[in-house]
């Protein structure tokens, strides 16, 4: 009776090691895509994120795991007006954006990405710049990152609160340096699974001027959350340059518009004689920029306008071509033609997908990015993924030239609107 009573106790202990083992596994959180598929899952518990991919028909084709080091961008959390740059009721605050109290916003072309950064001014009062990001389900970990320049009498911060409390410091804050240079501040944060505001700006009572620009936000594995400001990787500077601001032409390289049913995508320029259409063969999201050509030159295009004398950056596209001819991408200033002057890389035209890349350097004149230039000849060419970030001399000196800044390594750091890995130094 004994044994019986034994064998039954530990069957039962058994029976509850294992369903606490299968609580510990479903500790999930999944995001869904515009059409209500699953885009990822965040396994909370077993510090792992899992991404989807899906057909034209919305069948699963593959998964994708991302494991300890692996962060996501969220740019559809903050309306992807991370920049700051548009404003379309003119109201002098960016889209997406909330004022709280006494404070004078604009528009204003000192900044540190695209054209314009937020201007924030207060006389003798207090307020908030922020925005509502909903809920978040609770338990996942976050990490918010922004560029200003800040000139003040008091305090001002960045914070994350839940919207349970008052603009208190709860989930997360960062006083900024108040000495009118461009700088970054960043806090790590928990999700409480209620909504949370994310104040880019508070200003305690007092006079200010401040700008900002370049907000980003990131899922982190818990991996990533433990080391922040407890590794010196990842502290400062160093953890600055891990999470740079990203891409430059937010987003505009999924070619994924066409308002004015032209055939070219939203923001880009087709020149020459090619017939441009939006494929639905693509990498990213549901289509991609085709341009087909028998005889005659073309090019896909965008005007950048003048980016800083002797910054360093780095253009990368996805691509498809067949050709009769050279195909190729290139970057210009527009002090020159067509020319290869600032940088080139030429296709291979295989009818594969593949990737390419070009790092240049600034002149301090308007630059042109040419994301496909056909010479004459019958081509067929699609472009996909195209996007620019803007890196540090350190970062350009390795690139091509170190194992881990080459090929697929290189690509796996500068991904497009997808997920990130750490991968060794940074």
């Amino acid at each position: 009776m004994k044994k019986t009573i034994s064998i039954f106790l530990i069957l039962q202990m058994i029976s509850v090691i294992s369903m606490f083992g299968v609580h510990a596994q479903e500790i999930v959180s999944n995001v869904y895509d515009s059409k209500g598929r699953i885009s990822y899952s965040s396994f909370i518990s077993n510090n792992k994120f899992v991404e989807y991919k899906y057909d034209k028909n919305g069948n699963t084709i593959r998964k994708n795991l991302w494991g300890d080091n692996a962060y996501k961008k969220m740019s559809s959390i903050i309306g992807r007006n991370e920049s700051f740059e548009t404003d379309n009721n003119q109201d002098g605050i960016a889209d997406d954006w909330l004022i709280s109290g006494q404070v004078k916003a604009s528009m204003s072309s000192d900044s540190k990405y695209g054209k314009y950064s937020q201007r924030l001014e207060t006389i003798d009062d207090g307020g908030a710049f922020r925005q509502e990001l909903g809920n978040l389900s609770a338990g996942r970990h976050f990490l918010v990152m922004l560029d200003y320049k800040a000139n003040a009498s008091n305090t001002v911060s960045m914070r994350l609160n839940d919207t349970q409390t008052d603009w208190g410091l709860n989930l997360g804050y960062n006083y900024f340096i108040t000495d009118n240079t461009w700088r970054t501040a960043y806090v790590k944060f928990t999700s409480t699974g209620k909504p949370i505001n994310l104040v880019a700006a508070y200003f305690d009572p007092g006079s200010h001027v401040v700008n900002i620009d370049g907000l980003r936000l990131y899922e982190i594995t818990t991996a990533v959350y433990d080391q922040i400001n407890s590794n010196p990787e990842y502290t400062g500077d160093s953890l600055i340059e891990k999470f740079s601001y990203g891409d430059l032409l937010d987003y505009k390289g999924d070619f994924e518009l066409d308002d004015n049913n032209d055939g070219n995508a939203n923001g880009w320029n087709v020149d020459g004689h090619s017939v441009s259409s939006l494929s639905h063969e693509s990498v990213y999201g549901n289509t991609s920029q085709q341009l087909e050509l028998d005889g005659e030159w073309a090019s896909l295009n965008q005007e950048l306008g003048t980016l800083t004398e002797g910054s360093y950056y780095l253009f990368l596209v996805s691509y498809k071509a067949t050709s009769s001819t050279t195909v190729s991408m290139r970057v210009n200033d527009t002090q020159t033609n067509w020319g290869l002057n600032l940088g080139y890389k030429y296709f291979k035209t295989d009818d594969t997908w593949r990737r390419a890349h070009i790092k240049f350097q600034a002149t301090g004149n308007p630059i042109t990015i040419i994301g496909a230039y056909l010479d004459s000849g019958v081509s067929k060419v699609q472009v996909d993924g195209a996007r620019l970030y803007k890196i540090s001399e350190s970062i350009y000196n390795r690139i091509d030239n170190e194992e881990g800044y080459s090929g697929d390594l290189l690509y796996l750091k500068y991904p497009y609107n997808s997920f990130n890995e750490i991968l060794g130094d940074t």
